[in-house]
């Protein structure tokens, strides 16, 4: 094997290992299904309030959160939960804390879960325990001129829904009447098997590169 051929084989094994982690990394980074901040505008319900949406990838929820806008607390603690809307039972769900307890991240506070894989094309609901005078939360169909955007990991049906007790989820709207649910999940997408392969294949190729150096 000539100097100019192995220096080409091990440019090429880099190169593919870099490009491999890369692209494993940019899929899997952590991110929120809300993340833009819309003023609270509702504290006058008690009950569960939400919005369904269907996974395009493969989800790894790993904490849930509630809205803290102003960062100062909350005044009670809060049920989050995700739901499946086939068959109405929580699939996970947690207790955000009262005050500060609960770590602040981008004005929600969370509690941290056991990963919980969502399933592509499944629907969900995601909800939030509220209390009439209680803490503030965004109700994006309730005021004019707000909208939300979500990531494109996800479609998010037009349609809200409350109940008066927490899990009972009853359909409440939809078009522009978009609630935006103050629970929020943070969530990784999990790597393409494809990406994966291409990173074993990588790594195999860098330490058969390697070996046959050492021999040489």
């Amino acid at each position: 094997m000539t100097a100019n051929f192995s220096h080409c084989v091990a440019r090429l094994i880099l190169t593919s290992f870099i490009f491999a982690i890369g692209t494993a990394a940019s899929v899997s980074q952590a991110a929120t299904l809300l993340s833009e901040l819309v003023a609270p505008n509702r504290a006058d319900f008690t009950g569960t309030v939400g919005i369904r949406f269907i996974p395009k990838k493969p989800i790894l929820v790993t904490s849930l959160g509630f809205q803290d806008a102003d960062g100062d607390g909350l005044q009670s603690s809060h049920q989050v939960g995700i739901w499946n809307a086939t068959t109405g039972l929580e699939v996970v769900g947690t207790t955000v804390l009262a005050g500060t307890a609960s770590p602040l991240d981008s004005n929600w506070r969370y509690e941290a879960i056991a990963p919980f894989e969502l399933i592509v094309g499944q629907q969900y609901f995601l909800s939030g325990f509220v209390s009439d005078s209680g803490d503030s939360w965004t109700d994006a169909g309730f005021a004019s001129g707000m909208s939300i955007n979500f990531p494109a990991d996800f479609d998010v049906t037009q349609d809200a829904f409350r109940g008066t007790t927490y899990g009972n989820l009853v359909s409440d709207g939809g078009g522009d009447n978009l609630r935006w649910s103050p629970a929020n999940f943070q969530y990784s997408v999990i790597p393409e098997p494809s990406a994966l392969i291409l990173s074993a294949i990588a790594l195999i190729g860098l330490g058969w590169f390697v070996w046959r150096n050492k021999k040489q």
